[in-house]
């Protein structure tokens, strides 16, 4: 996201006082070519889960919601679907694993507009507000949904959460490459013959993820490509 450290907002989060507070994922993904999350919603939103569940653990919220973005369809009725599940295993809801404690999950379906991808406008949305962008500060982690202490990050960063807490953080480190750390989801598409989302290291060059992975151009060479849709332009080979 705006490349705020994940571990520095759950402490940020852990530590406001309050005894109300909220994991919300943003799930809107509406900046156009990008698709990995509606990936990870469709295919292993119980992951995702687990990774809100976590979060609610260690931040001390009391509810998390799942934001997605009104046109999917099919990931809106798999995350319910899981919730449901999870709720069956006694891993969310109330008395969760029979500590006691309450998380309850729920769904919520945006009410359209490519500004709810903003945090702040997405929490306004969930608030039944106009959908714009708060200005700061205060920042979401002490002020967010219903002015509560408020953890917010997309669906992959909630993901990646179960395989780091089984694994170790250095598993997910030492994903990296040329000088990076961990590992990441690229969408990409257009005139090649395999596009489609990848889990690859970070730090990969664009022309290894373009060939490696999408399996190079689709008749000809590559002449431009644009690395952050509508916003960053092309860049040339």
């Amino acid at each position: 996201g705006a490349g705020v450290w994940a571990h520095q907002k759950w402490n940020d989060v852990r530590q406001a006082p309050g005894d109300q507070k909220y994991v919300v994922v943003n799930g809107d993904e509406s900046e156009p070519s990008t698709f990995k999350d509606r990936e990870i919603l469709r295919r292993v939103p119980h992951v995702l889960l687990e990774g809100v569940i976590l979060a609610g653990l260690v931040t001390g919220a009391k509810q998390g919601y799942v934001y997605i973005r009104h046109e999917y369809h099919e990931q809106i009725d798999a995350v319910r679907e899981a919730i449901r599940r999870a709720e069956e295993l006694g891993v969310c809801g109330s008395n969760v694993l029979g500590t006691g404690r309450s998380f309850p999950i729920e769904v919520f379906v945006s009410p359209g507009g490519y500004i709810c991808g903003e945090q702040s406008a997405l929490i306004e949305a969930m608030e039944g507000k106009r959908s714009e962008p708060r200005n700061k500060p205060p920042l979401l982690e002490t002020n967010g949904l219903h002015d509560r202490p408020t953890l917010l990050s997309n669906v992959e960063t909630f993901a990646w959460v179960p395989s780091i807490a089984v694994r170790g953080g250095e598993w997910y480190r030492d994903q990296g490459v040329n000088g990076h750390k961990g590992a990441r989801f690229y969408s990409i598409c257009g005139d090649l013959n395999r596009p489609g989302p990848f889990e690859v290291p970070n730090g990969l060059t664009l022309r290894s993820l373009i060939d490696d992975y999408a399996g190079g151009m689709k008749g000809g060479e590559i002449r431009a490509f644009a690395p952050s849709g509508p916003s960053g332009g092309f860049l040339p080979r």
